[in-house]
């Protein structure tokens, strides 16, 4: 079950191999609610949801601009989305084993987003195969295998998590954490087109449950100079709408743009909290290989849900899944409040200011890239002297 996860660069080393490569260093100017206790869903109606703002506050004329000097990069990094042709699949598939596998994934650039409202639809398809109590085996270990842990775990089956690549060391662990379906196709039928909508309403609202400092996820405001990276998916009614401006309020940057909310969920974060909360009942997850469709069939369980990601391309043998590699930069971590999507994206997290916006079509290895990443962090230096 191979699964694409994150090799990095520290400064360090990637000055080493500057000078190797005869790439300038100096200055670089060239260039994815759980409740309180798993299985316990009544536990997150106590918990109130956040207010949803109607009206956007008024833009600050003046936003912190990020320090992006090079002695501020930590890292530069690189991930694979696992982009499928036709957007999410979600289907039981019986095969011709008495182990049913319902499959979750192809979730392209927004498994954080899609993760929760996913994992309710996989665990409806669950309940149509298996009856509640059964042992049902997760494959993968990301953020789609871990929400439909806890989704599963919440209806009352047993749950098992089996994964060749754990956190951190999973795509989703490289991910930026914005709430905004990017890079994912929304289906071909109506049906299809509906239930995609139905999981961004889903996910919303279970990060609305849980968002706080304890699971990384807090509302934010993202400024953009188009409309939306993804965020014009969003249905209406979750966040605020979209107010234009005719200045974006960064001092010296005279572009217009728009303001839109959504949230920021940080996997160094979000994704051990969610570990937490399977161990915490019980579940266990353990480091697996599959290298074939049969190892799947001979696990024994009541159902399998396939959250493999890039890994069902060969072990599923599904071709429209295509690797889809981005690049990565990461910047110390600063007082800034505020997303913003331009040519490139920025996060703004308490690990790490993100940089990103490269998209490799084809490429399937997590193999860092200098150049572009390098051009990613000129890119946005740009943006902030315009």
């Amino acid at each position: 079950m191979p699964h694409r996860h994150a090799e990095s660069v520290t400064r360090r080393h990637f000055l080493k191999r500057s000078l190797a490569t005869g790439i300038a260093i100096g200055g670089l100017t060239g260039c994815a609610a759980t409740p309180a206790s798993v299985g316990a869903p009544q536990a997150a109606r106590t918990q109130p949801r956040p207010r949803l703002i109607d009206t956007p506050p008024a833009p600050h004329p003046n936003r912190s601009i990020p320090d992006l000097g090079d002695e501020r990069v930590q890292r530069f990094t690189a991930g694979v989305r696992p982009v499928r042709r036709h957007g999410v699949r979600l289907a039981v598939d019986r095969g011709d084993s008495d182990t049913p596998v319902v499959h979750n994934y192809g979730h392209g650039g927004a498994g954080i987003t899609l993760s929760w409202g996913s994992a309710e639809e996989a665990a409806d398809l669950i309940e149509t195969v298996a009856n509640r109590g059964s042992e049902v085996v997760v494959l993968g270990a990301g953020i789609i295998g871990l929400t439909s842990a806890v989704i599963l775990r919440e209806r009352g089956y047993g749950v098992r998590v089996m994964a060749d690549q754990l956190p951190p060391h999973t795509t989703s662990n490289v991910a930026g954490g914005q709430f905004a379906p990017s890079l994912v196709g929304r289906g071909r039928t109506t049906r299809e087109k509906q239930r995609f909508t139905r999981m961004l309403r889903r996910s919303h609202l279970r990060l609305s449950r849980i968002a706080g400092w304890e699971w990384g996820v807090s509302e934010i405001d993202n400024f953009t100079t188009g409309s939306g990276s993804g965020l014009s998916l969003i249905p209406e009614g979750l966040f605020a709408k979209p107010v234009k401006l005719d200045r974006l309020p960064f001092a010296g940057v005279e572009r217009s743009g728009y303001l839109y909310r959504t949230y920021l969920v940080e996997p160094p974060v979000h994704l051990p909290r969610l570990i937490h909360e399977l161990n915490r009942v019980g579940v266990p997850i353990s480091e697996q290989r599959f290298e074939d469709r049969d190892q799947v069939r001979a696990i024994g369980a009541a159902a399998v849900v396939n959250c493999t990601g890039m890994g069902a391309r060969e072990l599923f043998k599904d071709r429209t899944v295509i690797p889809t590699r981005g690049q990565l930069v990461h910047v110390e971590p600063q007082e800034i409040s505020y997303l913003l999507s331009h040519s490139g994206y920025l996060f703004s997290r308490r690990d790490a200011i993100v940089l990103g916006g490269s998209v490799e079509r084809g490429e399937a290895e997590a193999t860092v890239d200098p150049g572009r990443c390098l051009e990613i962090l000129s890119r946005h230096r740009r943006f902030f002297r315009s």
